[in-house]
């Protein structure tokens, strides 16, 4: 064996056998794998959330009724039962 063989056999034995900082990176490891996991777990949560909240939007918008009798009413266009807004006529003798 010539003497560069020997140093890069040598130098390779010392990387191999060189275990500084490898406690440190398990435990980064650990961490941002935990750190991944939660982060997975929140976001589905937060999906499912605003999944719920856009439902509920949803079926509010669609339970209004703008009074054109197509809605939840009676059918006379004058039902405002599941509106918030309320809409009415001033007495006949103050229009003009």
């Amino acid at each position: 064996m010539d003497s560069q063989n020997r140093s890069l056999l040598m130098a390779f034995k010392r990387f191999w056998c060189n275990d500084e900082g490898f406690v440190i990176t398990i435990e980064l490891i650990l961490i941002a794998t935990i750190v991944g996991i939660g982060s997975i777990v929140g976001l589905t949560t937060l999906r499912d959330a605003i999944n719920s909240e856009m439902a509920d939007i949803a079926d509010a918008i669609q339970n209004m009724d703008g009074g054109n009798g197509n809605g939840n009413g009676n059918g006379n266009g004058n039902s405002n039962a599941n509106s918030c807004i309320t809409f009415s006529t001033p007495p006949a003798d103050e229009a003009q």
